[in-house]
């Protein structure tokens, strides 16, 4: 049950970060990035709870990562929207495959408190960029 703390914990950071993106750059999230977020929840989700390889579904969702942040008019705050996102689809995943399978062999909650660390660590270097940008502004 604390994984579902952490994952509504997280999509509340997500949609501040999202609002200081758009006072940032002038524009919210994108489309490519909600759509390689959404890929990225479908990956983990799917990967955890069916006899999926984990390994095949995130090879493309990685590259189209890689690729939304380096197109980025602020990397700092899209990493962080992602890694958000990525933690929470975790905590979600192994919640979900823990009610299918009690006795899962998922390590899922490891990953998603993990990413979660990352998530808070990414999460404060974008606030700190973030203000910057918006002090130095004239």
């Amino acid at each position: 049950m604390i994984l579902i703390a952490v994952a509504v914990v997280e999509m509340v950071v997500f949609f501040g970060l999202a609002r200081l993106r758009r006072r940032v750059v002038g524009s919210g999230p994108g489309r490519t990035l909600l759509i390689v977020i959404a890929a990225t929840a479908v990956a983990l989700i799917v990967g955890t709870v069916a006899d999926v390889s984990g390994v095949a579904l995130s090879i493309p969702v990685v590259v189209a990562m890689v690729v939304v942040v380096w197109r980025s008019r602020w990397r700092s705050g899209d990493l962080a929207l992602l890694a958000l996102a990525t933690g929470a689809a975790t905590a979600v995943a192994y919640q979900v495959a823990a009610t299918i399978d009690p006795d899962t062999g998922s390590y899922g909650d490891q990953g998603a408190l993990a990413l979660a660390v990352v998530a808070v660590v990414v999460t404060t270097v974008a606030l700190v960029n973030g203000w910057w940008r918006l002090r130095t502004r004239t």
